[in-house]
């Protein structure tokens, strides 16, 4: 064993080290199955009506120039998902992504293919309590 090692084992313990490796080799993981959902526009759509049908939700007809998609009746002022589609901006590429809120003033972000699932959840928890 290497002196690192022993170092860190003797400062967290090894089974702390352990859950602390495994939750980085997930999260790696969770952020590489986000980036093949994101691979091209054409899976990240296919991925977010998906999403939306096994929610009895629909998707609008895209916005922006076909670059933006959302759910059918979702304002940004109310928790909403965007679906931004590859975008070419002053010589630059922004790749595809999602952006999330409970309004245009909070900003959600997704860090993995697991995050962005837990984070259209609680969106669409946030939106059943607004119309309860």
């Amino acid at each position: 064993m290497t002196k690192a090692l022993e170092n860190l084992i003797n400062k967290y313990g090894a089974d702390e080290l352990h859950k602390m490796i495994d939750r980085e080799v997930f999260q790696k993981q969770d952020r590489k199955l986000l980036q093949e959902v994101l691979e091209s526009d054409a899976t990240a759509v296919k991925w977010f009506t998906n999403w939306a049908t096994q929610h009895g939700l629909e998707l609008e007809n895209p916005h922006y120039g076909g670059k933006c998609y959302q759910v059918k009746g979702w304002k940004s002022s109310e928790p909403y998902v965007y679906l931004w589609l590859t975008q070419g901006k002053y010589g630059t590429v922004n790749p595809a992504h999602f952006e999330l809120g409970s309004s245009l003033s909070d900003l959600w972000w997704a860090h993995g293919l697991n995050d962005l699932t837990n984070k259209l959840d609680q969106i669409l928890k946030m939106r059943v309590e607004e119309t309860a």
